[in-house]
């Protein structure tokens, strides 16, 4: 039942949005995906990206009411909407928003809602602060950037209807194609070979257009969405 409830909701969103897959082609995912995963209902998110010199980031974003701050290690403690405490470093050079503005680290404050980025285990480089959770988002700019053309692959948690998701997102050339398991395997940026199953009920689009798994071939841009262990139920596919 829990993961029938999965489906629906992840079959209710990408529903909303087939008609604007391929609005920004040079997206791994269309804005109004890239505003679902990572807005209102995040809990956290890692997003691996290939970096301009070919390097590898991993940006690790946090979300939740902030319990404790201490002005002497420069950390902020934050509750999750899932229950999880997470201790967070903060750089001395971070950028700080609180409601809008830029401060400092001396004004985050207990019951202050914050989201938090940091590259790796590193400390935290941006900072966002409200008095409000319906306030705290993450600004589109950098939702559209982190889904988009660089990013590798991802992991995001999410909460809706008080069920927990973790959505993970892959994006890469497909290098080969199982019609037996309904399989492919993708060859992502940083040279990960990743196997996705597919679901038999998955929506699949090739070039914008709805298909079906035989479409899928040999040399096609590909991302995939899944709920935690499951089969992907969404391929986006691209010449």
């Amino acid at each position: 039942m829990k993961r029938r409830r999965r489906l629906i909701a992840l079959t209710a969103v990408l529903a909303l949005n087939v008609s604007v897959w391929l609005a920004a082609p040079a997206l791994s995912l269309p804005r109004t995906l890239a505003t679902y995963y990572l807005g209102p209902k995040m809990i956290r998110a890692e997003i691996w990206l290939k970096g301009n010199g070919g390097g590898k980031h991993d940006f690790r974003i946090d979300v939740g009411r902030i319990r404790s701050a201490s002005l002497a290690t420069q950390t902020i403690t934050l509750k999750e909407r899932d229950g999880t405490v997470q201790p967070i470093q903060i750089s001395p050079t971070a950028r700080i928003k609180v409601s809008g503005g830029l401060s400092t680290f001396a004004a985050l404050r207990p019951g202050m809602y914050a989201l938090t980025i940091r590259d790796g285990n590193g400390a935290a480089e941006q900072v966002f602060a409200t008095r409000s959770a319906a306030k705290l988002l993450l600004p589109r700019a950098l939702q559209t950037s982190y889904l988009g053309p660089k990013m590798i692959r991802s992991e995001i948690y999410l909460k809706t209807n008080n069920v927990l998701h973790d959505f993970l997102i892959d994006a890469g050339r497909i290098q080969s194609v199982n019609a037996e398991t309904q399989t492919i395997t993708l060859k992502e940026k940083d040279g990960t070979m990743q196997p996705i199953l597919v679901s038999p009920t998955a929506r699949i689009k090739v070039n914008g257009n709805s298909s079906s798994f035989a479409a899928l071939r040999r040399g096609l841009h590909a991302t995939t969405i899944r709920d935690g262990d499951g089969p992907a139920e969404q391929v986006l596919a691209t010449k």
